[in-house]
């Protein structure tokens, strides 16, 4: 059997599919290979260098390099100088536009192709209440997301959005049912789990969090799961199964909560203290503590901001520590008073009289 040579046109569609196949991979340098070489075949094909722009959009959304973003944003000025109308160009422009959080200029982009695009395209209004999220235009954002859902009942990345703005906007109802949502849309999902169990730990329910998490944990073996178990144990005063679950996962990749599982260490010794003993083991907790409060790997809380990326996660909370040093502190100053030193007790405690512990029920 002899098999002939593809043409020149079969050739461009394969590359094309190729292509499109590689961007679907996260293999973007694939790809740009494989549209230039489809450019080569045609090179006044315009749909050609959609997909070029396309391909280098969706790489800088993976590195954001500012040199790519100079080389994209070149390209896209050029090409909308030509085709004024062409709405993708304009949804192009204005996903690199919010990443460099230039909010105003990418509102502009997406109103642009939202009104040249016919009917109702759900990714853009996704994006245009991405750019209206970040500057807490939240009431707006929920508005564009309700009319991408209906463009699109399975756009996750606007229930998840939407969730958020709700929850942020204090529409409590909205937010948990955009989460269970997401949660039957994709029940073997751990990630949707875990969007879930971050809100409601956000929200203070704490029981529904934990079966969320032990859920995102099962399904994935996802060690921020045992992190936001942890807080929520911290928050129900389980000290025990706190320590257990952040033991884990400060073995793993969350190495800077150290901090929090020793504090956690000390009020576990304290719990099971008594007797003769138990004045020694206030004193060596008091000394432990003051080691923490002045340990150099010492974390401070990070504050959430209008960054693009910050803001799409911030429900997130991988990056909060559970106690803070203003935390340390205080509980430093409860031990000495215990202890009876109540002069050095006044002494610590006069520190908090500027400071908020956020932690100190248990």
């Amino acid at each position: 059997m002899q098999y002939k040579r593809l043409g020149k046109s079969s050739q461009f569609n394969l590359l094309i599919c190729q292509s499109v196949n590689s961007i679907d991979d996260s293999e973007y340098d694939a790809a740009i290979q494989r549209i230039d070489k489809a450019l080569e075949l045609f090179p006044e094909n315009k749909e050609t260098r959609f997909y070029r722009i396309a391909a280098l959009v969706a790489k800088y959304q993976a590195v954001s390099s500012q040199s790519l973003y100079a080389q994209i944003a070149a390209s896209l000025d050029s090409f909308i100088a030509e085709k004024k109308n062409e709405h993708m160009l304009y949804y192009f422009r204005g996903i690199l536009r919010l990443h460099q959080q230039e909010f105003t200029s990418a509102l502009k982009d997406f109103n642009k192709a939202i009104g040249c695009s016919e009917g109702v395209v759900g990714k853009y209004y996704l994006w245009r209440a991405r750019c209206y999220a970040c500057t807490s235009m939240f009431s707006e954002a929920i508005d564009d997301l309700t009319t991408a859902i209906n463009d699109n009942e399975e756009l996750l990345d606007a229930y998840i959005l939407r969730g958020k703005c709700a929850f942020i906007n204090r529409d409590t109802r909205q937010a948990f049912a955009d989460f269970r949502k997401l949660i039957r849309l994709r029940p073997e999902d751990a990630a949707m789990h875990m969007h879930a169990g971050n809100m409601l730990m956000a929200s203070g329910a704490y029981d529904q969090a934990i079966r969320a998490y032990t859920n995102a944990h099962r399904l994935g073996k996802v060690l921020a799961a045992l992190l936001g178990r942890a807080k929520c144990y911290v928050s129900l005063c389980d000290v025990p199964k706190a320590l257990a679950d952040l033991s884990i996962a400060v073995k793993g990749k969350f190495h800077k909560f150290k901090s929090d599982a020793e504090m956690l260490r000390i009020f576990n010794v304290l719990s099971e203290s008594k007797g003769l003993e138990q004045i020694k083991v206030w004193e060596q907790a008091a000394k432990d503590i003051s080691a923490l409060i002045s340990s150099e790997t010492l974390n401070a809380k990070e504050h959430a901001s209008s960054n693009y990326l910050q803001l799409m996660n911030n429900l997130e909370l991988d990056n909060m520590l559970i106690f803070a040093q203003e935390d340390l502190i205080f509980y430093r100053g409860v031990v000495l008073f215990y202890v009876g030193k109540y002069a050095e007790a006044l002494k610590v405690l006069s520190m908090m009289s500027n400071r908020t512990s956020r932690i100190h029920t248990c």
